[in-house]
């Protein structure tokens, strides 16, 4: 029996260890390329420390049956309720890992698709406010357009874009803003927002795409803007 009980307690004294290994790699970032390895590690853990939470939970009640001491009952509660914590914290661990993957994933996606706008729809902005510089206002007094007729114009060229009645939208479901330099002084700007251009020979209108839904810089680029291809060289 003596020799039970001393197992009994180098177990409970593993225990700690092993779990705390288990924590360790559950919330440590192991950084590109080496998840996989900590995982399977881990894995190797959770199996040990499992199996010596089991080992030690059932010599303690076999103790305590033996020797009529409620004593190693309860201390055998103490590993069973350390392997319910650590599988409670690992598993909002993970679920909050897979949640935040999930998410970066889909941004990522949404602003793959949204860096295209320009490529896509800036040249039939052009065509139209060439065909109609008319239906051409800046409500706003700054470089924010109004555009009539632009969106259905849009819709019968590329009708796999997302639009709603009266604008273009971006894939966060939100309003795209088309921008011009009105005033032709190498700036697009409005409210707080501003975008330095260059003009090669000073007559031309710039035209971008403006998406409220990404951070105004990311790497040093303007994420927000696209404007690729937006110039029209304005009749003389």
């Amino acid at each position: 029996m003596r020799y039970i009980a001393k197992t009994f307690w180098t177990l409970l004294c593993l225990l700690p260890v092993a779990w705390l290994v288990y924590v360790y790699l559950i919330w440590e970032d192991p950084g590109p390329g080496s998840w996989d390895g900590v995982v399977m590690f881990g894995g190797y853990v959770t199996r040990i420390a499992l199996l010596i939470t089991i080992i030690a939970v059932v010599l303690g009640l076999g103790i305590s049956l033996t020797t009529k001491k409620k004593f190693y009952a309860l201390v055998s509660l103490i590993p069973a309720l350390c392997m319910s914590a650590a599988f409670i914290g690992s598993t909002i661990q993970r679920q909050k890992e897979e949640k935040i993957a999930q998410e970066r994933k889909v941004f990522q996606e949404r602003r793959m698709e949204w860096i295209q706008y320009d490529e896509i729809l800036i040249p039939h902005i052009i065509d139209y406010v060439r065909m109609y510089p008319e239906r051409v206002d800046f409500p706003f007094g700054d470089d924010r357009t109004k555009i009539e007729g632009l969106v259905d114009y849009l819709k019968s060229k590329e009708p796999q874009m997302l639009y709603s009645e009266s604008a273009i939208l971006d894939p966060w479901d939100n309003d795209v803003l088309v921008i011009m330099d009105r005033e032709n002084d190498m700036k697009l700007q409005f409210e707080d927002e501003f975008y330095g251009v260059y003009h090669k020979d000073g007559n031309e209108l710039v035209v971008a795409l403006y998406s409220p839904s990404l951070i105004p810089h990311e790497r040093g680029t303007h994420m927000r803007w696209q404007l690729e291809g937006g110039r029209i060289t304005k009749q003389k």
